[in-house]
């Protein structure tokens, strides 16, 4: 099935056939992967809470993740 509905940006962009175009790019740093901790993963949870992740968060998004898979 083929939609004529058109997907666009709040400010008429278009995203078909462009990509959603990120506004925020995070790396990985190595003091953070020696801590443990998922800076991508939080920069985004920052975004959307609009606040800091606290150290709680942080250990239960790492005590929720599970074993990683073998």
């Amino acid at each position: 099935m083929i939609s004529g509905i058109g997907v666009f940006y709040p400010d008429h962009r278009p995203t078909q056939r462009v990509g959603i175009v990120p506004d925020l790019v995070v790396r990985p740093t190595i003091a953070g992967i020696r801590a443990g901790r998922d800076e991508v993963l939080e920069a985004g949870i920052q975004r959307v809470l609009h606040r800091p992740v606290t150290d709680a968060e942080r250990a239960a998004m790492v005590r929720d993740a599970g074993p990683p898979p073998p």
